[in-house]
Protein backbone atom coordinates (compact mmCIF):
# COMPACT_ATOMS: atom_id res chain seq x y z
CA UNK A 1 0.00 0.00 0.00
CA UNK A 2 1.07 3.53 -0.69
CA UNK A 3 1.20 6.35 1.76
CA UNK A 4 -0.86 9.46 1.10
CA UNK A 5 -0.52 12.85 2.71
CA UNK A 6 0.82 13.18 6.21
CA UNK A 7 -1.93 12.40 8.66
CA UNK A 8 -4.18 10.87 6.01
CA UNK A 9 -5.28 7.26 6.13
CA UNK A 10 -3.44 4.97 3.69
CA UNK A 11 -5.29 4.37 0.43
CA UNK A 12 -5.62 1.13 -1.46
CA UNK A 13 -4.32 0.75 -4.99
CA UNK A 14 -7.88 0.40 -6.28
CA UNK A 15 -8.97 3.73 -4.79
CA UNK A 16 -5.89 5.44 -6.25
CA UNK A 17 -6.67 4.01 -9.69
CA UNK A 18 -10.27 5.24 -9.38
CA UNK A 19 -9.03 8.75 -8.50
CA UNK A 20 -6.71 8.80 -11.50
CA UNK A 21 -9.50 7.65 -13.83
CA UNK A 22 -11.87 10.35 -12.55
CA UNK A 23 -9.20 13.06 -12.92
CA UNK A 24 -8.38 11.80 -16.40
CA UNK A 25 -12.06 11.91 -17.41
CA UNK A 26 -12.40 15.48 -16.11
CA UNK A 27 -9.28 16.52 -18.01
CA UNK A 28 -10.57 14.96 -21.23
CA UNK A 29 -13.90 16.74 -20.82
CA UNK A 30 -12.11 20.09 -20.39
CA UNK A 31 -9.97 19.42 -23.47
CA UNK A 32 -13.03 18.59 -25.57
CA UNK A 33 -14.70 21.85 -24.48
CA UNK A 34 -11.53 23.77 -25.32
CA UNK A 35 -11.26 22.13 -28.74
CA UNK A 36 -14.89 22.99 -29.51
CA UNK A 37 -14.31 26.60 -28.42
CA UNK A 38 -11.21 26.88 -30.60
CA UNK A 39 -12.91 25.42 -33.69
CA UNK A 40 -15.99 27.63 -33.46
CA UNK A 41 -15.78 30.67 -35.72
CA UNK A 42 -15.31 33.93 -33.87
CA UNK A 43 -18.15 36.41 -34.08
CA UNK A 44 -17.25 39.00 -36.67
CA UNK A 45 -18.03 42.70 -36.67
CA UNK A 46 -20.39 43.95 -39.33
CA UNK A 47 -18.61 45.13 -42.48
CA UNK A 48 -17.88 48.84 -42.70
CA UNK A 49 -19.52 50.50 -45.68
CA UNK A 50 -18.07 53.52 -47.49
CA UNK A 51 -21.12 55.54 -46.44
CA UNK A 52 -20.29 55.00 -42.78
CA UNK A 53 -16.81 56.44 -43.42
CA UNK A 54 -18.48 59.65 -44.58
CA UNK A 55 -20.53 59.63 -41.40
CA UNK A 56 -17.33 59.21 -39.37
CA UNK A 57 -15.88 62.29 -41.06
CA UNK A 58 -18.82 64.46 -40.01
CA UNK A 59 -18.13 63.97 -36.31
CA UNK A 60 -14.73 65.73 -36.38
CA UNK A 61 -14.45 69.54 -36.37
CA UNK A 62 -11.81 71.41 -38.36
CA UNK A 63 -8.43 71.23 -36.65
CA UNK A 64 -9.27 68.00 -34.80
CA UNK A 65 -6.39 65.77 -33.75
CA UNK A 66 -6.92 62.09 -34.60
CA UNK A 67 -5.40 58.97 -33.08
CA UNK A 68 -4.67 55.83 -35.08
CA UNK A 69 -7.98 54.25 -34.03
CA UNK A 70 -9.83 57.33 -35.36
CA UNK A 71 -7.99 57.12 -38.67
CA UNK A 72 -8.25 53.37 -39.21
CA UNK A 73 -11.29 52.54 -37.12
CA UNK A 74 -11.91 49.73 -34.67
CA UNK A 75 -13.05 46.56 -36.44
CA UNK A 76 -13.90 44.73 -33.22
CA UNK A 77 -16.27 47.48 -32.14
CA UNK A 78 -17.54 47.98 -35.69
CA UNK A 79 -16.43 51.64 -35.66
CA UNK A 80 -15.39 52.87 -39.10
CA UNK A 81 -12.26 54.89 -39.63
CA UNK A 82 -11.57 57.65 -42.10
CA UNK A 83 -9.31 55.42 -44.19
CA UNK A 84 -10.04 51.87 -45.39
CA UNK A 85 -6.83 50.44 -43.91
CA UNK A 86 -5.79 48.66 -40.73
CA UNK A 87 -3.69 50.37 -38.08
CA UNK A 88 -0.57 48.34 -38.92
CA UNK A 89 -0.65 49.73 -42.48
CA UNK A 90 -0.90 53.30 -41.18
CA UNK A 91 2.00 52.81 -38.78
CA UNK A 92 4.06 51.20 -41.55
CA UNK A 93 3.35 54.22 -43.78
CA UNK A 94 4.55 56.50 -40.97
CA UNK A 95 7.79 54.50 -40.68
CA UNK A 96 8.28 54.65 -44.46
CA UNK A 97 7.51 58.40 -44.41
CA UNK A 98 4.60 57.99 -46.85
CA UNK A 99 2.44 59.97 -44.42
CA UNK A 100 3.38 62.70 -41.90
CA UNK A 101 4.84 61.63 -38.55
CA UNK A 102 2.12 63.36 -36.60
CA UNK A 103 2.42 65.14 -33.27
CA UNK A 104 3.70 63.36 -30.17
CA UNK A 105 1.50 64.35 -27.20
CA UNK A 106 3.11 62.04 -24.66
CA UNK A 107 5.47 59.10 -24.58
CA UNK A 108 2.95 56.79 -26.29
CA UNK A 109 0.34 59.10 -27.77
CA UNK A 110 0.71 60.32 -31.34
CA UNK A 111 -1.98 62.27 -33.18
CA UNK A 112 -2.45 63.68 -36.68
CA UNK A 113 -4.36 66.82 -37.68
CA UNK A 114 -7.49 65.94 -39.61
CA UNK A 115 -6.30 68.02 -42.55
CA UNK A 116 -3.23 65.79 -43.00
CA UNK A 117 -5.36 62.64 -42.85
CA UNK A 118 -7.80 64.02 -45.40
CA UNK A 119 -4.90 64.88 -47.72
CA UNK A 120 -3.73 61.25 -47.50
CA UNK A 121 -7.30 60.09 -48.06
CA UNK A 122 -7.54 62.22 -51.19
CA UNK A 123 -4.43 60.51 -52.59
CA UNK A 124 -5.73 56.95 -52.17
CA UNK A 125 -6.98 55.08 -55.25
CA UNK A 126 -10.76 54.80 -55.59
CA UNK A 127 -10.81 51.04 -55.01
CA UNK A 128 -9.43 51.34 -51.48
Amino acid sequence: MRRGRVGAAPQSVASLVCEVIVQHALLLEALVKLRVAINEPAPSAPPVSPGSRAEALKQYPAGALLRVRDICGDRKAGKPGLLPIVSRTWLKWVEQRKVPEGILLGTRTRVWPIEQVLAVRGGLPEGR
